[in-house]
């Protein structure tokens, strides 16, 4: 399965992958694709706030921000490494997590890069943003080593992230069920807990209500023998073995939520 879209008057099919048994995401992959990185650098630089430095994450932002530095006229950016290298010294650090990342992973600048920071305005830049770990982490190394972060700047803006007020993006970027169908927000889905003997119909909203980086579903009504009233839950598909099934949009079959 593949999401065709156009970022930057540049079209594109990116393949549906799977982040867990019923949610799967576009991937956008700018390594090895000149014209696309390219394109989309302009387009950024085009829109980016006044700034003296940028930084990104290893590993998918290095061609979008060395790009985004040759149109721009800078000679040099800071890459924040996913682990210490020999010549990095009194290095600066920060955990972070992704949506396609399994686990925790913790964010590196080496003292020199720290030293360079301090006292600048700092832009941040990445390829996409969904649940923000990886945009926490930078801007909390950029705080440390004495920058202001200045802007937050990325090519996409996948779910959750879409509706944030303080990053400039190109370009919103669905999030999909497992047969490739939009999960919109406003989406009705049944929802059946391994754990219980109930069916829980509700609204989609995903999220990120904590640290933990969870998905989750705002019920807006739950049907069955335990309860018959509004809730808001919150959980980890994968960890608790939850399933949601996409079967209308709110908007479109106002009657999938009537009792």
């Amino acid at each position: 399965m593949v999401y065709k879209m156009k970022v930057a008057g540049i079209e594109r099919e990116l393949p549906l992958c799977p982040i867990s048994d019923n949610l799967n995401i576009g991937a956008f992959i700018l390594f090895g694709d000149v014209e696309l990185t390219e394109k989309c650098a302009e387009e950024l630089c085009r829109l980016a706030p006044l700034h003296d430095v940028m930084i990104t994450a290893e590993s998918k932002g290095i061609p979008l921000i060395h790009a985004m530095c040759r149109i721009s006229g800078k000679n040099k950016y800071v890459l924040a490494r996913k682990s210490v290298k020999l010549y990095m010294r009194d290095v600066v650090k920060c955990d972070t997590k992704s949506i396609t990342t399994a686990n925790a992973q913790t964010l590196y600048i080496g003292g020199d890069d720290a030293e360079y920071i301090r006292g600048k305005r700092v832009l941040i830049v990445d390829d996409v943003i969904s649940t923000g770990g990886s945009l926490l982490s930078l801007e909390n190394l950029v705080k440390q080593a004495g920058g202001e972060v200045v802007g937050k700047m990325a090519i996409l803006a996948e779910g959750d992230a879409q509706e944030r007020k303080d990053i400039i993006y190109l370009e919103k970027l669905p999030l999909f069920d497992k047969n490739g169908k939009y999960v919109f927000d406003g989406d009705i889905v049944k929802f059946t807990d391994t754990n219980a003997d109930y069916e829980w119909i509700g609204k989609v909203e995903f999220g990120n209500p904590n640290a933990e980086y969870n998905w989750g579903f705002q019920l807006v009504y739950i049907k069955g023998t335990k309860a018959n009233t509004d809730i808001l839950c919150w959980f980890d598909m994968e960890e608790t073995g939850a399933f949601a099934e996409v079967i209308g949009n709110i908007h479109d079959n106002p009657e999938l939520l009537e009792v």
